[in-house]
């Protein structure tokens, strides 16, 4: 595996790949989360309810390598009903699912979105619940890595 920067020298401003890595419900409020790969860098999107209604967030980053385990951000939202924090990030072009356990004893299973070549999750969780542990497995079921060294809520 090789890794390296993205180089802009066309000084081109559009994305180079965009599509959703996310969605689901935490409340009972519809969230999506977005990803854009362009000269801005790696950028995240998040959208809570339907289109027009709550609103959004955003974070951008430099591009980084892709992550022998994984590499997740976390984007906090409030709302009059209560925050909502996303985690959102690139695994390992090996994994085939994640299990991602949460401080409330519950286990989420996620399939990653392949965007621009990379491997994507997001998940939104209300506030006041940590991610505890991913653990991610490979397209046979077995364990390629667990990783606990995740971001909290900010």
């Amino acid at each position: 595996m090789q890794s390296g920067s993205w180089v802009n020298l066309q000084g081109a401003t559009g994305y180079a790949a965009a599509g959703t890595i996310g969605f689901g419900r935490t409340g009972g409020t519809p969230w999506k989360m977005d990803v854009t790969l362009g000269a801005d860098g790696e950028c995240f999107t998040a959208h809570l309810g339907t289109p027009g209604d709550v609103g959004s967030a955003s974070i951008c980053a430099p591009v980084s390598p892709v992550p022998h385990g994984a590499a997740l951000t976390s984007v906090p939202f409030a709302r009059p009903a209560g925050a909502v924090v996303w985690f959102m990030g690139t695994v390992s072009a090996r994994t085939a699912a994640v299990r991602a356990d949460l401080s409330t004893g519950q286990a989420t299973r996620i399939v990653p979105t392949v965007v621009g070549g990379r491997k994507y999750i997001a998940l939104g969780v209300r506030e006041g619940v940590r991610l505890t542990r991913l653990t991610l497995y490979g397209p046979g079921g077995q364990v390629l890595a667990s990783v606990t060294d995740l971001p909290r809520s900010k």
